[in-house]
């Protein structure tokens, strides 16, 4: 064979009719010398000889176009083993926006194989190769009943009179077909890819799409996974001019649940396709229904435990006939289509929701990534969500900002003072909770119980000290009341919160020396919900079991208003003998001057009718309470709003 094609080379003119095979070169060649006196011409006739093809079992090869191409395959290997008989090669090009078998053979197990690869005749609309296009191979283990696809290694020019090749298997191509492969082969270094956040594991695929102009689509390449990352795959990019690179996508293929997904992808160089490979991170994930409770006729602190296929709210549809208004902390509103501020659901943030009645809220999502970063805004209430699909211990959650934290609370009234008390045990799917810091935070959840080497105990919690409690408005304050050593043992109870004369929580005294939580709520008028007005004075009333008042034998110290603070905090104490007074005293007035409540302390050394009276400069009677109180210190307490009265001196 190397004589022929020296003597081809040399020849002054040269016909090559065709080559079948090597084996048969004696009976194809018939060698004609004609001389003469000024020139010798070598007339070389090859004559085609065609070998009967076995009949392909897995491969469906284009039919005969009449214009051959001479592959011989000199060896074919499967990992460390030659293809043995039965196995089967397939020769593919790209044709058109397709991507074709051009020729195939089994093998019987002799080496070197001879195959035919057609050569598309466009003239008469027969499919095949391209002459500018490079033939790729795949293989087919009879055994395993698996198509690979080939790393070749071309022994001599390929566009010569035939193609001399080594074959070795590579790539499993089991779900992912490609639709256009030849042309420009180009490196992709896969850095990450993962399903559900966890990394892709072996005999999971990747496969890369492209649009072409036409607008169809093709798989430009595909790879199996082994578990290793990064890694290198080959995509082929073909005719650039037939596809658009500005559509290439990714989908996987994950092997344990035989689905295949889409994929968000995120590049990773700044070169783009004009440099000598690409780097991409992908991530694919699965698709899920979720349904949300919300309560009826009150608030609802919410977040969304997938991140919604439809974020632009149109999953609200259904509640329409209930549904009253959607907000988050910075001022967005929702509460249709033409009044719509939040635009769509961001998963990073904390919602609230009002609906006239139990309701449930069904949506489609995916899953969201246990590293989402959450920020809160220092010196201001902020809804956060918690938007993951199981619950974690609230300490456990939140640990790595609980020194930032001045409390957590939830629209259920359950609430975190880290290092002081929790009424809260987890933090819940589908949840949103309001959180107040002095500081400004970033942070992601901690759902790894042993972070930082220590690890998280399931949290000690109080839940069982709200008495006779008013009814929920979802929108709730907490007061902490320090008892002393001797409260229960002198009769004490319940402390009860009121605004006015309006109680807005009350809750069991559970220990002496500990704290006593009480869970208050917000009214809201435009809702036609009863409880507690912003900026109002927070007054308490501790009670026996029979429901008589104490506080003439206590000293309640600490004054706030409904939502002043992050929470308020008063401290009440027992009055021994020795601290009843000695004489009737009135306090100067505070504050002074005052707008719009006043409050006046008052001693007593025995029991007593007392009246508290309100009048103007000229001594007319503006407002009048009396009330029995026993020996002590005791407050009175006045708002000028009930009376509606102007500015001057009372």
């Amino acid at each position: 064979m190397q004589f022929l094609y020296s003597l081809t080379c040399q020849c002054m003119a040269l016909k090559i009719i065709y080559l079948e095979s090597l084996p048969l070169l004696p009976q194809a060649l018939e060698v004609v010398m004609k001389r003469s006196t000024h020139f010798i011409m070598y007339i070389i006739v090859i004559a085609f000889v065609q070998v009967p093809a076995s009949a392909q079992e897995h491969f469906d090869p284009v039919e005969p176009t009449g214009q051959p191409f001479a592959v011989i395959v000199d060896s074919a290997f499967h990992g460390e083993a030659m293809l043995v008989a039965g196995d089967e090669i397939g020769i593919f090009a790209p044709y058109e926006f397709e991507y074709i078998c051009v020729g195939a053979a089994i093998v019987d197990g002799n080496y070197p194989i001879p195959m035919t690869a057609w050569e598309a005749d466009e003239r008469n609309g027969f499919p095949g190769f391209d002459r500018w296009e490079d033939l790729n191979f795949h293989i087919w283990i009879a055994d395993e009943e698996i198509e690979y696809h080939c790393e070749v290694d071309r022994e001599l020019d390929p566009w010569g009179p035939y193609m001399m090749v080594n074959l070795h298997t590579t790539t499993y191509l089991g779900h992912f077909t490609l639709d256009r492969w030849g042309g420009q082969p180009f490196a992709m270094v896969v850095n990450n890819a993962s399903f559900d956040f966890e990394p892709l594991g072996e005999g999971d695929e990747i496969g890369v799409f492209v649009y072409t102009i036409e607008n169809e689509l093709a798989c430009i390449g595909a790879e199996v996974t082994n578990g290793d990352y990064p890694f290198a795959m080959t995509i082929w990019l073909g005719n650039p001019e037939l596809i658009n690179l500005n559509t290439v996508f990714f989908r996987t293929w994950i092997d344990e649940i035989e689905e295949e997904f889409e994929c968000v992808s995120e590049w990773e160089d700044e070169w783009g396709w004009d440099g000598p490979f690409r780097e991409v991170s992908i991530y694919s994930y699965s698709e899920l229904e979720d349904q949300l409770t919300l309560n009826g006729n009150r608030w609802n602190l919410l977040s969304f435990p997938y991140d919604p296929l439809t974020p632009e709210l149109e999953f609200l549809a259904p509640l329409i006939d209930h549904f009253v208004i959607l907000q988050h902390d910075e001022g967005g509103i929702y509460i249709d289509e033409e009044i719509n501020t939040i635009n769509a659901i961001d998963i990073s943030e904390g919602y609230r929701i009002f609906v006239e009645e139990e309701s449930s809220l069904e949506y489609s999502g995916r899953v969201i990534n246990p590293a989402l970063e959450i920020e809160i805004e220092g010196n201001r209430i902020n809804w956060i969500p918690f938007p993951f699909a199981y619950g974690l211990p609230t300490e456990q959650a939140l640990e790595a900002i609980a020194d930032d934290i001045e409390i957590l609370l939830n629209d259920a009234g359950e609430f975190w003072i880290p290092g002081l008390i929790n009424t809260m045990p987890f933090m819940l799917p589908g949840e949103g909770y309001m959180v107040f810091s002095h500081t400004d935070l970033n942070f992601h959840y901690n759902f790894n119980a042993e972070q930082n080497g220590t690890s998280i105990a399931q949290p000690t919690v109080q839940t069982d000290f709200a008495l006779d409690a008013p009814e929920p408005t979802g929108l709730p304050y907490v007061i902490l009341v320090k008892n002393d050593s001797d409260l229960i043992a002198a009769g004490a109870a319940t402390i009860e919160a009121l605004d006015g004369n309006q109680g807005v929580g009350k809750s069991l005294i559970l220990e002496d020396d500990h704290y006593t939580p009480i869970v208050t709520w917000q009214g809201d008028p435009v809702h036609e919900l009863t409880g507690y007005t912003s900026g109002n004075r927070i007054e308490l009333i501790v009670r026996d079991g029979e429901g008589k008042p104490l506080n003439n034998q206590l000293e309640v110290s600490g004054s706030g208003k409904f939502g002043d603070l992050p929470y308020a905090e008063f401290t009440i104490n027992t009055l021994s003998s020795h601290s009843i007074p000695v004489e009737f005293t009135v306090s100067p007035t505070f504050p002074n001057p005052f707008n719009p409540s006043v409050s006046i302390d008052i001693s007593l050394p025995a029991a007593a009718k007392v009246s508290f009276i309100v009048t103007d400069i000229l001594g007319r009677e503006l407002y009048r309470t009396q009330q029995h109180k026993n020996a002590g210190l005791h407050r009175f307490s006045f708002d000028s709003n009930a009376l509606e009265l102007s500015s001057g001196l009372y």
